[in-house]
């Protein structure tokens, strides 16, 4: 199963590899794609091909939603949201 890991924002980082790094030691491809927000949209729309490949697409971001609400508008992948509150790290 191919899993696509969107993240936006450095401070989400150490969440979004502890879900790559699960996904890996369960067997399945990776395909991480850095620094995509809805701030920059057009960041996350030149990503959309790779995203639309992916299985699973696992969003990291802040508590608005806004990051898988955006990628879920154009993917029929299953979008998981990672939370990740006010940028803290544990």
């Amino acid at each position: 199963m191919r899993y696509v890991r969107g993240v936006r924002g450095h401070e989400r980082y150490p969440r979004a590899d502890e879900a790559q790094v699960t996904a890996e030691v369960m067997g399945n491809e990776v395909d991480a794609i850095y620094d995509v927000g809805v701030a920059g949209i057009h960041r996350l729309m030149h990503h959309r091909e790779r995203l639309t490949q992916g299985k699973v697409i696992v969003c990291c971001e802040g508590m608005e939603g806004a990051l898988p609400s955006a990628v879920g508008g154009f993917s029929c992948s299953n979008n998981v949201a990672v939370v990740n509150i006010g940028g803290e790290l544990d």
